[in-house]
């Protein structure tokens, strides 16, 4: 998937989920004004291209030059711009560990509700 280049990276998350919104504002500390953020229910028409399912299933990472990332994926493409996280993103390219990653991420997609009660 490719979308138009931008000037700044651009993260898209559930606006409606209080999971996603609370993760943004953490990550929005760590990476400063490098990162725009922005709900999908206010984005998803400036991304024709991209699949609106995908919206409510995953953040979606838009990297300046149009390359789209989603899910655990566009998580390690965002900790490059956090400079005490890029180690994690360096993490993902060890054997067999970006297969897990992703597994975790669509379990804790599936279930943001009970996550969110127990407070990560």
């Amino acid at each position: 998937m490719k979308a138009t280049p931008r000037d700044l990276p651009l993260l898209v998350f559930d606006g409606d989920c209080g999971f996603c919104r609370r993760w943004i504002n953490r990550w929005r500390n760590a990476t400063g004004t490098a990162v725009e953020y922005v709900p999908f229910q206010a984005a998803a028409s400036t991304l024709p291209q991209i699949p609106a399912a995908t919206f409510t299933q995953s953040v979606v990472f838009v990297w300046p030059s149009g390359k789209v990332a989603t899910g655990a994926d566009a998580v390690f493409d965002l900790c490059t711009y956090m400079p005490r996280w890029r180690w994690l993103a360096r993490l993902s390219h060890l054997p067999g560990f970006l297969p897990l990653a992703r597994g975790v991420y669509r379990w804790v997609a599936t279930h943001r509700s009970t996550v969110s009660r127990i407070g990560i």
